[in-house]
């Protein structure tokens, strides 16, 4: 007979099959902010940033695994709720946003051995993932071929659920060209694979934001907007974009030697450009629909997984910034990166803080609750 086990691995249990999809957007939020730092020679605290991901990811992906032998039936309702499954590409991300940092370290084995990681990962979830969200049972007739049916039972579109979540597919995919055009000036043997893959992944991003973009104006179009619609995720609609222009920095830094990194110099130089344009648009726009949700006073008040999805954008976007002024020789573009890079730190500063004060409520709640039943 097997001993009953302990509270903490009770409560450790209870997290593991519900815990949020989305849960390495801390991973890569640590991440970029670690590159970012070690851009404008912040060594230290680039550093720190850089131990904490990596501890974090380590941490995080065993949970993920674990959760997929112990909680196989909650991973499969995650896969089929498309307000839960896009989370899961935050795996991806984060193993190639760790992967980027390793190789700004020099540690390149580590850097190579993550992207094939995160790689092989993408070639199956970029798939599967969105697979088992729009392939349904033949409808009975045509206006419920449009409608997507809940666990709980009612039925709505399926546009109705894109939000900010699914613009982690886009940023997944980004990630990948990231790291890849990241090493491939430091491969030999296979920097022409290499470079093809990293233009197809870039490539293949930007379609895919195209797609979502237009499913979620669509939705936009026919429900409007609320304050409480714009939950944190909707940042990653900007960070998508931007890290969509910083894999164009990185692509324009390829060995322009081979012939895929050569034909896509010039192109990834003018999309680049206009996209990180669109993207200081965005941020604008979030920062004021910031502003709204505080005067109409439904802004969030205590730490949620999600609000990492705020951070890694900020981050991304000092880092793209920063890339792209480099790659075409705009010290404003690169000035803007190096000032927001500590608006995206302060912002992890601020997460990171509300996250002690949430655990810590959370261990005395359950220390009260022992107290209580002894």
């Amino acid at each position: 007979m097997s001993p009953e086990p302990s509270p903490p691995q009770r409560r450790l249990r209870a997290y593991i099959e519900t815990m949020p999809t989305g849960v390495h957007a801390f991973v890569m939020a640590t991440g970029i902010i670690s590159v970012g730092m070690e851009l404008v020679n912040q060594h230290l605290i680039s550093l720190a940033l850089w131990v904490i991901a990596a501890v974090g990811w380590l941490w995080l992906t065993t949970l993920v695994v674990v959760r997929a032998f112990v909680a196989t039936e909650s991973v499969r309702r995650a896969l089929k709720d498309p307000n839960q499954a896009f989370g899961f590409f935050t795996v991806i991300a984060a193993t190639s946003v760790v992967g980027t940092r390793f190789a700004v370290g020099g540690i390149l084995e580590v850097a190579i051995g993550l992207w094939i990681v995160a790689l092989c990962l993408w070639a199956v979830a970029g798939y599967a993932i969105p697979w088992g969200i729009l392939v349904r049972p033949l409808p009975k007739d045509e206006r419920q071929r449009a409608m997507f049916t809940t666990p709980e039972g009612g039925g709505r579109f399926l546009s109705d659920y894109i939000d900010g979540t699914w613009f982690v597919w886009v940023v997944a995919t980004q990630s990948v060209a990231v790291l890849g055009a990241t090493i491939q000036p430091h491969l030999d043997v296979f920097e022409t694979v290499v470079a093809a893959i990293t233009v197809v992944a870039w490539s293949t991003g930007l379609g895919l934001y195209v797609m979502v973009g237009t499913g979620l104006v669509q939705r936009i179009f026919r429900w409007g907007l609320n304050p409480t619609d714009l939950t944190p995720s909707y940042w990653v609609v900007m960070g998508a974009l931007a890290i969509s222009a910083l894999a164009s920095g990185r692509i324009m830094n390829m060995n322009s030697q081979t012939p895929v990194a050569a034909a896509a110099y010039s192109i990834a130089s003018g999309v680049g450009v206009m996209l990180w344009g669109f993207t200081t648009w965005l941020v604008v726009g979030l920062l004021l629909m910031v502003v709204w949700k505080i005067w109409r006073r439904v802004a969030v008040k205590h730490y949620i997984t999600p609000l990492w999805s705020m951070v890694f954008p900020m981050g991304v976007y000092s880092v793209a910034s920063m890339t792209m002024g480099d790659g075409v020789d705009a010290p404003r573009i690169l000035w803007a990166g190096y000032d927001f890079i500590w608006v995206a730190l302060a912002a992890w500063v601020l997460v990171t803080v509300s996250w002690v004060v949430h655990m810590v409520g959370r261990v005395k709640e359950s220390r009260a609750q022992q107290d209580v039943s002894a």
